[in-house]
């Protein structure tokens, strides 16, 4: 599914309606246990608002594909990245807290915890709710042999991974490992400067910081969050809570009911029940399209505008006009047409002592000189 210049994710059609499709390819045959089997059941037994639902899986011998609702809006990653969506606090709120209740019920729930929690798996409805997907299966999806991720991409989806968990490849996920992952993911809608911000280091070498013990009496490695301290969107409480929960000592995080009674606030004291918050992001959303449309609009004239000056600078205005317009230009017979050639003296020994600029300067100078004689005279 393509929008604009995002790729959201391969799609299909069940009963009826869209899906989404997700590929866990396996570099040899990979038979469903009956542990599996269960734990697939489990997740169709999953029923949340902010949960996507999982529908079923497709299972062949090199590769399982995993059918679950379709979002229209696709990712939160993909939202953060687009800069022409705008993130008011009424919106970044609403996103936020779908995501706690959605957190909340999945550690509530048989799963236990998430374990694959990152921006790309938060969903977005054509309603703009936010919806968690890709939890469970742990064991497929790290069989799963996908052939188009290289090095740097491997350690691109580790971004939210939490340094106890790094430290042991063999442990899927954690409940507190949830609560870093959730850290990392506010610090992005917040900051919408990728999950790590603006930085110049490789992915693998910011995973080998995260990852390595720190040293007595320094802070260990994480985001930069002073870069973003500015931002009219973080307030105290907001940093404050981003820091606890990516502690590195996984016993002072706090849990999401805590989390969300800490994150209250953000929505301003406001109490409008959820049809009213829809509507008023929907509107704000229309409003914001339309700024596009005309943003949009303005630099297709301007560069229309561009090429008709350029048209009319190189050929006499009744044959711009009609190639602008798309029609065919008719030949124009003259009784008598004089052609002028002219020949600049020394021009190569001139130009093997001067610079390409000098050059330039020059002959610009001399066709200036030119057009100011022509236009007094009844020539092209």
């Amino acid at each position: 599914s393509r929008c604009s210049n995002q790729v959201f994710t391969p799609t299909a059609r069940f009963r009826s309606v869209v899906v989404r499709i997700k590929e866990l390819k396996f570099s040899r045959r990979k038979d469903i246990s009956r542990e599996i089997m269960k734990e697939m059941r489990l997740l169709r037994d999953l029923r949340h608002d902010n949960i996507n639902s999982f529908i079923g899986a497709c299972v062949e011998p090199m590769r399982i594909l995993l059918v679950t609702d379709y979002c229209a809006k696709g990712s939160l990653y993909d939202i953060i990245e687009n800069e022409d969506i705008k993130l008011d606090d009424l919106f970044i709120a609403s996103l936020v807290h779908d995501l706690i209740k959605a957190m909340i019920y999945i550690h509530s729930s048989a799963l236990n915890y998430h374990g694959n929690l990152k921006s790309s798996n938060c969903v977005v409805t054509s309603r703009w709710m936010l919806q968690v997907t890709d939890f469970g299966l742990h064991d497929l999806r790290h069989c799963a042999e996908n052939e188009s991720i290289g090095e740097h991409q491997h350690y691109r989806n580790l971004f939210w991974k939490s340094p106890e968990l790094l430290r042991q490849p063999n442990a899927y996920g954690s409940q507190k490992g949830d609560v870093y992952a959730f850290a990392i993911i506010l610090f992005e809608i917040i900051g919408r400067r990728g999950p790590f911000g603006y930085t110049e280091l490789e992915p693998k070498e910011i995973i080998d910081r995260v990852k390595a013990l720190p040293e007595a009496g320094k802070e260990p490695f994480r985001p930069d969050i002073e870069s973003v301290i500015e931002n009219e969107n973080a307030s105290d409480y907001v940093i404050n809570c981003i820091r606890d929960c990516w502690d590195e000592n996984a016993e002072l995080r706090p849990d999401f009911p805590n989390i969300r009674n800490r994150l209250k606030r953000m929505r301003g004291g406001k109490s409008k029940n959820i049809m009213d918050q829809m509507m008023e992001m929907m509107e704000k959303y229309a409003n914001n399209l339309e700024e596009i449309v005309q943003d949009r609009t303005r630099l297709l004239c301007e560069e229309k505008r561009k090429t008709e000056d350029l048209l009319h600078r190189m050929l006499p205005q009744p044959v711009a006009e009609k190639l602008t317009k798309g029609l065919g230009v008719e030949p124009v017979s003259y009784d008598s047409v004089t052609i002028y050639f002219s020949d600049i003296v020394g021009f190569t020994a001139m130009s093997a002592e001067s610079t390409p600029l000098q050059v330039v300067n020059f002959l610009n100078d001399l066709y200036t000189v030119f057009d100011r004689i022509i236009k007094g005279y009844d020539v092209y």
